[in-house]
């Protein structure tokens, strides 16, 4: 079948074929993180490689200044695996930070995708945390407790054709905000061989429902922490950020973020980032005035640029 892939995708995918300057592809010699995630034989495989200016006093504030990949797989993932390298070479995060980088953002890098080959950008956001595991180890650091919270791996093996744990699927389900078996199966394979998985006890079809039903219930949270409120007042409030006090929080970044309304608990805005075409320049900022609205105005407020 012969998917639609627009101009960026197949851009990068260019550059990746025909080994041109601006491409990432290539195994790197004595990387300070490796990763491999995926099995040729089911399709995909990726090997993933990073180095950091390391910091001699506190090998936390390692930051990432050069990635590579060797990938096995479709246009869809030589191009996601190019847009992880580039959001990772523009920002030069903390490998730290770096996991905070999620497949949508590798999505939105590359300007959208077909649906049904999402799972190959969950593919480089699963072997950019591999890859930071091992840097981790090598700089003798307990990933863990240096994140404040678990690292989501291990778990069962639920679906068996493909390896995936059930841990795996409720993460992706709750990160990509799936809906349907079909858009699990689209983002992460997870059912699409034999489909055993997907309506066994405990299978994909259960996580779903439970998933579901967390998202719901803190949905009806937040509006109730919302609804005391007046809805007038807190659009007010939400403007005035923008006009006065959010212009300063984005000095430093050279961006600009014009208000455009507030409706539902969502303050919708047009962002300018001096990201240099790529939407990861966009999503920090999205996620600096979502931050800085959640703290200052309302816990529930979300951010959404158009």
């Amino acid at each position: 079948m012969a998917w639609d892939y627009n101009d960026r995708i197949k851009e990068l995918f260019s550059n990746a074929t025909n080994q041109t300057e601006s491409s990432h592809f290539g195994e790197m010699q004595n990387p300070d993180g490796v990763g491999q995630y995926g099995s040729i034989s089911c399709g995909d495989a990726i090997v993933f490689y990073f180095n950091v200016e390391k910091n001699i006093e506190n090998p936390l504030k390692d930051r990432i200044v050069k990635a590579s990949y060797l990938t096995f797989g479709c246009t869809s993932a030589i191009a996601s695996s190019e847009a992880l390298c580039i959001i990772l070479e523009q920002h030069k995060p903390t490998p730290l930070e770096a996991l905070k980088i999620t497949a949508q953002e590798i999505v939105e890098c590359l300007g959208g995708m077909p649906d049904q080959k999402i799972h190959c950008s969950v593919m480089g956001a699963e072997v950019l945390q591999i890859a930071v595991e091992d840097w981790a180890n090598k700089r003798g650091i307990n990933l863990a407790e240096a994140f404040g919270k678990e690292i989501e791996v291990g778990g069962e093996i639920l679906c068996d054709c493909y390896d995936l744990t059930d841990q795996f699927i409720r993460t992706k389900i709750y990160e990509l905000d799936l809906k349907t078996l079909e858009q699990i199966t689209d983002s992460t394979k997870a059912g699409g061989a034999c489909g055993n998985c997907r309506q066994v006890a405990g299978g994909i079809k259960d996580i779903l429902a439970e998933v579901n039903g967390a998202r719901e219930a803190k949905s009806n949270k937040q509006m109730k922490e919302i609804l005391p409120l007046e809805i007038e007042h807190l659009k007010e409030r939400v403007e005035s950020f923008f006009q006065t006090e959010l212009p300063v929080e984005l000095a430093s970044l050279r961006a600009k973020a014009t208000f455009v309304e507030f409706k539902n608990g969502v303050a919708y805005c047009y962002i300018q980032s001096s990201g240099g075409g790529c939407p990861g320049g966009d999503l920090e900022v999205k996620s600096l005035i979502e931050t800085a609205l959640q703290k200052r105005v309302s816990s529930s407020i979300r951010v959404i640029d158009i």
